[in-house]
């Protein structure tokens, strides 16, 4: 059968219902006035007889009821089976969107989860949209993102989750032609998206489905599950992604890097993963986003593999120096919760660490390793002592004088032996107003510290990362 036969059988059908409606409202009743059986004044009302003319009234019904349902039927292609799209389009296409509301961000975070995992960084262009190339899902697809403010600075809270904003929509069976537009989005004060004035129509919103949609997405189910009131009780840092630190061109941070060797064949059956992170107990949300958001697709076969970036946040060396980094990977098949598994690595802040292996309580094996990320990094050391112990006194020696630079309180911050150097060092830090504690400085900042330090019987001594 033809694709469209089926809708021409439709409004042929409308159409010869409204003819017979013609017949019975305008051909038939002009052929009674001719015969002078009524008149225009009977037409509608007879009085004398007291009765109306219905068919008449049926007849105009007929008329409007057959048009109105052939133009539909025409309008909405109703009857036609959808050509394959795929076949005949690219794969790409664009979609433009714009944040219509007070707050609106210029720089997101965008995790994609269909058709295929993609998370990148997107900046608004001169139009006021956001412009990007997606993959376009099939027939019996649909396209699902998320979308969320990106984070540049770190910010410690119990306000710092965020809300992520949903794309979900599949696509009409109209060809997309203009400049391969495949939709244009607008989200308003609701921060919900709608299709915009000039949305070519090539898609279809998900609406009142986006609920079942979540079923096909069940990690967000999950993640959705969290009350607003519930986040608001969160507390912990929100801090830029590996992606944004290397966009920001920024330096004098930590790049760590977590490797699968062997897994246990219980997670065979796993088909996507998370993880979350603890440093010293605070947990960080990477773009203020809960860890079951960002989700990465798994198999059993390739393994894991982790990266993610962390700036000085709140570092200062309280267990001999080194930091304690907690790492959950949550495995999951659809949406069960297959197995947790827990990491723990010691870690001294902004320091190279070469690859370490690590055996879980239950068998699975990993390597890690600590990139540093600098370019022009100085330490201002006042202290270096043979143990521990010494470097804690020196360090709260520090902390009673109550020496300030910038309104920022001064701190000292133990690092560890390193390489052949077999002594405790004491560098200083300034606590910022965001709790964050920075310990890493130009030469031009860490001259004039080390003037305040002067003043206050100090023989402070500046370093090049490379001999921290």
């Amino acid at each position: 059968m033809e694709p469209c036969i089926v809708k021409w059988l439709i409004i042929g059908t409308c159409l010869l219902i409204a003819f017979t409606g013609l017949w019975l409202s305008v051909l038939r009743e002009i052929r009674n006035i001719k015969r002078g059986e009524r008149d225009i004044q009977t037409l509608l009302y007879d009085k004398q007889n007291g009765t109306f003319n219905f068919s008449l009234a049926i007849g105009v019904l007929l008329i409007a009821g057959g048009l109105f349902a052939a133009i539909y039927t025409e309008k909405n292609n109703i009857g036609c089976s959808t050509p394959p799209l795929e076949e005949v389009e690219n794969k790409e296409a664009k979609i433009l969107f714009k944040l219509d509301y007070s707050d609106a961000p210029d720089n997101l975070r965008l995790l994609q989860r269909a058709p295929e995992y993609q998370a990148r960084n997107i900046v608004k262009q001169e139009s006021g949209y956001f412009e990007e190339d997606v993959l376009i899902p099939s027939d019996n697809s649909n396209y699902y993102a998320l979308i969320t403010k990106r984070v540049i600075k770190n910010r410690l809270g119990n306000d710092v989750i965020e809300n992520p904003l949903e794309i979900c929509f599949s696509r009409t069976n109209k060809k997309i032609e203009n400049e391969k537009i495949l939709a244009i989005l607008t989200a308003g004060e609701d921060k919900k998206f709608r299709r915009d004035p000039e949305d070519p129509g090539c898609i279809e919103l998900c609406g009142k489905e986006i609920a079942s949609q979540r079923k096909s997405f069940h990690l967000f189910q999950q993640a959705y599950a969290q009350t607003p009131e519930s986040r608001n009780k969160t507390y912990g840092w929100a801090v830029p992604n590996l992606q944004t630190l290397k966009d920001e061109r920024k330096t004098g941070f930590s790049q760590i890097n977590i490797y699968s060797t062997f897994l246990n064949e219980d997670l065979q059956e796993a088909d996507a993963y998370y993880y979350s992170v603890k440093i010293n107990d605070t947990p960080i949300f990477f773009d203020g986003l809960l860890p079951k958001y960002i989700v990465t697709p798994f198999s059993y076969e390739k393994g894991i593999q982790i990266e993610f970036g962390i700036e000085n946040l709140g570092f200062s060396g309280n267990e001999n120096g080194y930091e304690n980094i907690e790492i959950e990977l949550t495995f999951l098949r659809g949406s069960e919760v297959i197995r947790s598994v827990p990491l723990n690595l010691n870690y001294v802040a902004l320091r190279k660490n070469d690859l370490e292996k690590i055996e879980t309580s239950d068998g699975c094996r990993f390597e890690w390793e600590a990139l540093f990320i600098s370019r022009d990094e100085n330490q201002i050391f006042i202290g270096s002592v043979p143990s521990a112990d010494g470097a804690v006194f020196t360090k709260n020696r520090l902390a009673r004088k109550n020496l300030t630079f910038n309104d920022n309180k001064m701190i000292g911050v133990i690092r560890p032996p390193y390489l052949d150097n077999p002594s405790y060092g004491v560098c200083v830090g300034l606590l910022l107003l965001n709790e964050q504690i920075k310990f890493t400085f130009t030469y031009s900042e860490a001259e004039q510290i080390r003037t305040v330090l002067r003043a206050n019987n100090y023989h402070p001594l500046i370093r090049t990362l490379s001999d921290n």
